[in-house]
C-alpha cells in the first residue's frame, strides 16, 4: 500500500504457484483422465469435468519476473505455518 502510487490502475502480477507452496521442485504429474470417461455415463460432475479436458492439457506458466522486480522477492508463507493457521482458524487444532 506504501507504494500504490508506483501502480497502474490494474496492475497484474503472479506468483509461481509451486514455490509459493514453499516447495520450487513439485512435480507436476498428469491427472488419470481415464477414470473420468469412464464414470462420466454414471456421474454428471465427472462428465462435465471430462468435457473441460482441452483447457486442462494446456500448458500455462504464469510468469513472476514483474512481481519479482517490483517486490525485490516473491514473498511467500511455508506452507507447514499457512496449514496451521488454517487449521485454527477452523478450530481444528483449538486455539
Amino acid at each position: 500500500m506504501q507504494r500504490e502510487a508506483e501502480l497502474e490502475a490494474f496492475a497484474l502480477f503472479h506468483f509461481r504457484v509451486r514455490k509459493a507452496a514453499g516447495n520450487g521442485s513439485l512435480p507436476v504429474k498428469a491427472l488419470p483422465w481415464f477414470i473420468f470417461k469412464l464414470a462420466s455415463p454414471f456421474n454428471e460432475t465427472l462428465r462435465e469435468l471430462y468435457a473441460t479436458r482441452p483447457l486442462w492439457e494446456t500448458p500455462i506458466d504464469l510468469e513472476n519476473a514483474r512481481l519479482v522486480q517490483f517486490l525485490g522477492r516473491e514473498p511467500y508463507t511455508p506452507l507447514d505455518k499457512a496449514v496451521d493457521t488454517t487449521l485454527r482458524a477452523l478450530g481444528c487444532l483449538g486455539a
